[in-house]
């Protein structure tokens, strides 16, 4: 037989698949840069998303300059009602009552939080999410060593799930 057709180039090829591979790659790294810069900051109430306390399981933004004492979590397990975790925390700062109990509005709010506020030179914030299963309670109030504030919360965690 006679081989007068053209030959398998495979250095064609390779080079073909190598440049699809870096175009996917290009794609893909610009694809996720750019959801992230739709997506929005990742800032839920502070300037440095680092700074967060969990409480019991759920996690709350840290008023900066506060100092958080008597940290408590505790978990309850029951065949009826699943996973319980409570926690909370007290902290005092130096701030006005009034600032800091917008600053934990803002920051439930971007947390993801429905929120109930009462009162605005302190007072409460109620916070629920996950279809009410996440509670969040901040009380802010003043003393005479400045504004004091306790933090409770309430999770119900679907041991099934992973959240």
């Amino acid at each position: 037989m006679d081989q007068t057709g053209r030959k398998f180039n495979i250095l064609g090829v390779v080079g073909i698949t190598y440049g699809l591979v870096i175009f996917v790659t290009v794609v893909a790294v610009g694809g996720y840069y750019w959801a992230r810069s739709k997506q929005g900051a990742i800032n839920q109430g502070d300037a440095d998303p680092t700074r967060r306390i969990m409480v019991g399981s759920v996690w709350i933004p840290l008023y900066p300059g506060a100092t958080f004492t008597a940290i408590k979590a505790h978990t309850e397990g029951s065949e009826e009602l699943g996973q319980i975790t409570q926690g909370s925390v007290h902290f005092t700062t130096t701030a006005g009552a009034g600032g800091v109990l917008a600053y934990y509005e803002n920051g439930l709010k971007q947390s993801g939080f429905l929120i109930t506020v009462s009162g605005d030179a302190g007072g409460t914030i109620q916070g629920i999410k996950r279809a009410g299963k996440t509670s969040a309670l901040i009380t802010i109030g003043s003393s005479p060593v400045g504004t004091v504030g306790d933090v409770r919360t309430l999770d119900h965690v679907d041991p099934k799930k992973h959240y």
